[in-house]
């Protein structure tokens, strides 16, 4: 009897453990998309991306904004697409979005984490489009190297 009772503790304490060890996955955070107003902003830096002529964008470090520019008459919007990583971990991701037409030009406040990194790329975008961030991108150029917010 003891040992049955014996067996079945450590039985349950393998189960325990087992479970424990089995952690879910840490999820991807959700698409942000923000939609770009104002105008450009004119203290931009060199950290800047284009999809050559249909979008481009910059950032501006200090007060973390993305300047988005529409460079074409095409039905599609213009993006700056990102990602934010604290600590070498995706922390955000998103889209600042110009819908307004060609030439039209705007910036979204994005508020980074100080001494976080971050990348981005210009695309063209599906803005009245059903879906996430994901689902809206049409075509991207380059992502840029990493960038110190």
């Amino acid at each position: 009897m003891k040992i049955k009772m014996m067996l079945a503790s450590v039985m349950a304490g393998l189960a325990v453990a087992v479970t424990v060890g089995q952690l879910p996955a840490t999820a991807a955070p959700a698409w942000v998309e923000t939609i770009a107003s104002g105008t450009w902003y004119n203290e931009i830096t060199n950290d800047c991306q284009d999809l050559t002529g249909a979008a481009s964008g910059c950032f501006k470090a200090n007060g973390d904004h993305i300047s988005v520019a529409d460079l074409a008459a095409d039905g599609h919007s213009a993006a700056i697409v990102w990602q934010n990583f604290v600590n070498g971990a995706l922390y955000r991701r998103g889209a600042c979005v110009e819908k307004r037409g060609e030439h039209a030009v705007g910036s979204c406040n994005m508020n980074f984490i100080e001494g976080s990194e971050f990348q981005f790329r210009a695309c063209t975008y599906e803005s009245g489009a059903s879906g996430t961030v994901a689902d809206k991108i049409v075509r991207c150029g380059l992502s840029s190297p990493a960038i110190r917010a």
